[in-house]
């Protein structure tokens, strides 16, 4: 085994090493004490106990110099702090917050002894702005420090109204310079817009002050009719000069015969109907009109929302789709027919009345060879009664993806809700169809 002698430093040898590690800790200790804070270039890290604008000596921080990497972006401000640092840091000006992951905290409120700060979405503190955030206006001073804001208050994309602790005023009136101005569901005042009371329907002028004056007025190449009282006409037929209109939803004129959603007010029924064909119809039992003539909203309770207690009819079907997706069953009602909405007849006589438009093919065939199917379209089933006098009609949505696809979506009185071939336990007499409105 090979050892390694090793020789003892003489006495004189050792003093002579203390004398000059003391001197090099000294020196050490004398850079720190007269150097300052420690800097990177072009970033100040601040501890987060302290103001993340001003230093600790009460000035504020001065900009430093580009770092050559996009100023403040996570990949400059890990490396640049460390990684692990956690805290305020400025770099060219700009402050950020970096959390426990290393990385710039975006869009959110925190709080350093006592006072709130916002960094904004690209992470930079907020100041000297006001802003609105999660329903509150909120005012920034030079610091970032923040305090709720209140009464009206201009910010680029429009007016906005706050209470006193900074709680923005949101789907209501209010008054402003003299004027009744309406404030939208975020709160901001609406311009050159349409906008609803009730079930009222108003347009808000480039001021936010409600149109007046009788009579039609176009914008965006739509037409528009306002009565003498500043209600626009939308959702119902009008006369004007003798003549007959129908005004759909959004108020705009309808050239000729509305179609079905369009009468009814329905707000993108083909979309609802796809984005809730699987399990909130599906699996509901049949539930026949008989003992609820008089109770027909017992015939549109889906699945999805009642489960084992739900129960519709083929109508009821029908019905609950045009209810969920904002249509207007009083509409069926007015038919004035035994069962209301919960009767297939009601629908029907909406085309025979001429409110609605509908075709009529004498087959199921002579439908789907036609090239007019188009999926979501309301099919009325009619039996031809020559076998049975009593045989009952029949209510379905046409779900083929293309116009010869034999598809329709039913509820029927033999099964739960489901889509099978357009078909019925009744010889076929004809069929009419309620197209709905296409772009």
């Amino acid at each position: 085994m090979e050892v390694t002698a090793v020789k003892k430093r003489s006495a004189s040898a050792n003093t002579v090493y203390f004398i000059l590690l003391f001197t090099l800790v000294g020196t050490f200790t004398a850079l720190i004490l007269t150097s300052g804070p420690c800097e990177t270039t072009g970033v100040t890290v601040v501890s987060v106990n302290m103001h993340p604008v001003l230093n600790g000596k009460g000035e504020k921080n001065a900009p430093d110099a580009a770092s050559g990497k996009n100023p403040g972006s996570d990949a400059a401000v890990a490396e640049k702090s460390g990684s692990a640092g956690t805290g305020w840091i400025t770099e060219n000006g700009r402050t950020r917050y970096l959390g426990k992951d290393g990385k710039a905290v975006k869009d959110k409120l925190i709080t350093e002894q006592g006072t709130d700060y916002y960094l904004g979405k690209d992470g930079v503190l907020v100041t000297s702005s006001a802003f609105i955030y999660d329903g509150k206006l909120l005012n920034a001073d030079e610091n970032g420090a923040l305090s709720p804001g209140s009464g009206w208050q201009q910010l680029d994309d429009g007016w906005y109204f706050a209470g006193e602790n900074g709680t923005l005023l949101t789907d209501t009136l209010k008054d402003k310079d003299g004027k009744r101005v309406y404030l939208g569901e975020d709160g901001r005042m609406l311009t050159t817009a349409f906008y609803t009371v009730g079930d009222t329907l108003f347009f808000a002028e480039a001021d936010g002050s409600a149109h007046t004056g009788e009579g039609w007025m176009e914008l965006d190449g739509k037409i528009y009719y306002c009565d003498n009282s500043g209600h626009f006409s939308h959702s119902e037929y009008i006369t004007v000069d003798e003549n007959k209109y129908f005004m759909d939803r959004t108020g705009a004129k309808i050239d000729g015969t509305p179609y079905f959603d369009q009468y009814l007010g329905c707000t993108d029924l083909i979309g609802y109907m796809e984005s809730h064909f699987n399990d909130y119809y599906f699996k509901t039992p049949f539930r026949g009109i008989g003992q609820y003539e008089d109770h027909p909203e017992e015939l549109i309770k889906p699945y999805g929302e009642y489960g084992e207690d739900g129960g519709m009819n083929c109508t009821g079907f029908i019905s609950s789709l045009v209810k969920n997706s904002g249509g207007d069953l009083g509409k069926v009602e007015e038919m004035g027919l035994e069962g209301s909405y919960g009767a297939a007849d009601s629908y029907l006589y909406l085309g025979l009345r001429k409110l609605i438009r509908y075709d009529k093919y004498d087959t199921v065939q002579d439908f789907l060879d036609s090239g007019n199917a188009r999926k979501g379209d309301i099919i009325y089933i009619m039996p031809s009664k020559e076998d049975d006098e009593n045989a009952d009609c029949h209510l379905g949505v046409f779900w083929g993806d293309t116009p010869s696809e034999n598809k329709m979506w039913s509820q029927t009185f033999y099964a739960l809700c489901s889509v099978t071939e357009i078909t019925y336990i009744y010889d076929i007499g004809c069929i009419y169809v309620f197209p709905l409105a296409r772009e």
